[in-house]
C-alpha cells in the first residue's frame, strides 16, 4: 500500500511540475470556440490580409478565424447572402447595394483608397490629349467606369463624344492588348499595371485616378474603393473579437506599407498570381490605408452620393442610412 501512495504521489508531483503548478481540468460544460469566417476577393483586398492569412492569424480564445480567398465576385456575393460571411472585404459600392438590398451588414472602415490609373506607352501627357482617343477599360457600369467618366467630364470631356471607351472582361484580357501595343492607352488598376510594367518598361502613369480625385474633393483621401463589413449579428454577439480584429488589420496594414518586401512573400504563399516580386512592386500604388467608419464616413458618403447621381443602381438607389455605419465601443 505504501508502495502504491508513493507512486501517486510521485505521479501527481510530475503533473504539477508540468502544468505550472496546478492540474487544469476541462469544465465538462465548456464550450468549442465559435467559428466565424472571413472573406475576400483575390488581388489586392487580399493582399491586405497578407499577414494574417500567411500565419492564420486568431484574435480571441472564444472565436476560431477562418479565412477564404476567391476567385470569382460571384462566389463572394453568394458567400454573404447564404449568411456564411460574417466578415468580407469588398468594393464599397458592393457592401453599399447589399444593404440598400435588405442584408443587415455594418461597414467597419476602408482599407484600399484606389488602385486605379490611365497608363500609356505613348507620347501624351494630360486629359486633353484624351480627346478622339480609345481607351480600353473595366467594368462597364462599376466603379472604375464611374470614376473615370465623372472625371472625363470635370476635366472638360465628354465620355460619350470625346472619346471612345472600350471595355473588356478583366485584367486578363486588359493586359495583354496593352503589353502588346492593340491598346496603347487603358485603365489599369494594381498589381496588374506593375506586371505589365516588367513587359513594357515604357509604360508611364498618364492620370492618378486617386490624385484626380483626391483635387476635386479637396482632401487628402481619395475615393474609398475597397472596404471591410461584418454581418450585424457577428459584430453584436462578438464585439470584443471584432474589436481586436479591426484593430490588428489596421496596424498590419502600416506594417505592409513600411516592409512591402515582407508582405509581397506573405501574399504569395496564398495568392497563385503575381509573384512576390510584382506584389512588393504594387504596394506603394495600391493606396493602401485604413480608417475606421467614423473617420471614413465623409468620405464614403461623398463618393456614394457621386455614384448615386451617375448611376443610382450601383448603389442600390439610395445612401445607406446611418445603421450601416459601424461603431466601434
Amino acid at each position: 500500500m505504501k508502495k502504491y501512495i508513493f507512486l501517486l504521489i510521485l505521479i501527481l508531483s510530475a503533473a504539477l511540475v508540468f502544468s505550472g503548478g496546478k492540474i487544469e481540468q476541462k469544465p465538462e460544460n465548456a464550450l468549442e470556440p465559435a467559428e466565424l469566417t472571413i472573406v475576400s476577393p483575390t488581388g489586392f483586398t487580399a493582399i491586405s490580409l497578407a499577414e494574417f492569412i500567411s500565419e492564420n492569424r486568431q484574435f480571441s480564445d472564444d472565436v476560431k478565424l477562418n479565412y477564404e480567398v476567391l476567385d470569382s465576385p460571384d462566389l463572394l456575393g453568394a458567400k454573404v447572402l447564404s449568411g456564411e460571411a460574417d466578415l468580407f472585404l469588398a468594393p464599397s459600392i458592393f457592401g453599399a447595394k447589399l444593404y440598400n438590398k435588405g442584408i443587415d451588414i455594418k461597414y467597419a472602415g476602408t482599407v484600399i483608397w484606389g488602385i486605379l490609373y490611365i497608363v500609356t506607352t505613348e507620347n501624351i501627357s494630360d486629359w486633353e490629349d484624351l480627346k478622339g482617343r480609345e481607351i480600353a477599360m473595366l467594368g462597364r457600369g462599376l466603379s472604375p467606369d464611374i470614376i473615370t467618366r465623372y472625371l472625363l467630364e470635370i476635366n472638360g470631356l465628354d465620355p460619350e463624344k470625346d472619346v471612345k471607351l472600350k471595355y473588356v472582361q478583366n485584367t486578363a484580357e486588359l493586359a495583354p492588348a496593352f503589353i502588346t501595343g492593340k491598346s496603347p492607352i487603358s485603365m489599369m488598376p494594381e498589381p496588374a499595371f506593375s506586371l505589365v510594367k516588367t513587359k513594357r518598361p515604357d509604360a508611364e502613369i498618364l492620370i492618378d485616378l486617386q490624385k484626380e480625385w483626391a483635387k476635386i474633393s479637396g482632401t487628402s483621401n481619395s475615393y474609398p474603393q475597397a472596404s471591410l463589413f461584418i454581418k450585424a449579428e457577428t459584430a453584436e454577439k462578438y464585439p470584443d473579437f471584432i474589436e481586436a480584429f479591426i484593430r490588428e488589420y489596421s496596424e498590419s496594414i502600416d506594417r505592409i506599407n513600411s516592409d512591402p518586401e515582407a508582405a509581397g512573400k506573405k501574399a504569395s504563399s496564398f495568392l497563385s498570381t503575381p509573384p512576390a516580386e510584382i506584389i512588393e512592386k504594387s504596394i506603394p500604388g495600391g493606396n493602401l490605408k485604413w480608417l475606421n467608419s467614423e473617420d471614413a464616413a465623409e468620405p464614403m458618403k461623398e463618393y456614394l452620393q457621386i455614384l448615386l447621381e451617375s448611376n443610382p443602381d450601383s448603389i442600390g438607389g439610395a445612401q445607406p442610412d446611418d445603421r450601416f455605419y459601424y461603431k466601434s465601443r
